[in-house]
């Protein structure tokens, strides 16, 4: 079968927009689990800050003690499955073997 002139490259082009496609959600959802990430120290540190900085009732500062104790013993932690932890580090994993598997492909190709 003869192919049109220029669709040759087509599926080349199909499968660089998938690879897009899947970097860019990986990266998002790296970066919004960074943002909640960041989001629970701030929230320890604004705990920190009105435990030990000002005049509460006793009552209030037991609840906060109560929810400050939670944060830390049970942090906020999106997962994959409970097999891994989403985060840059991830990220930077997916990244090499997709950069090692693109170029065992281009070294195949004749």
């Amino acid at each position: 079968m003869i192919t049109p002139l220029g669709a040759v490259c087509l599926p080349a082009v199909s499968s660089m927009m998938r690879f897009l496609n899947w970097a860019i959600v990986c990266i998002i959802v790296a970066y919004h689990a960074e943002i909640t990430y960041k989001e629970h120290e701030h929230v320890l540190e604004v705990i920190d800050l009105i435990l030990y900085n000002k005049n509460n009732s006793s009552k209030l500062k037991v609840t906060l003690a109560e929810l400050r104790n939670l944060l830390v013993t049970r942090p906020i932690r999106y997962h994959g499955a409970h097999f891994f932890n989403i985060d840059y580090s991830i990220l930077v994993s997916i990244s090499s073997v997709v950069v090692t598997y693109t170029i065992i492909m281009l070294q195949s190709i004749k």
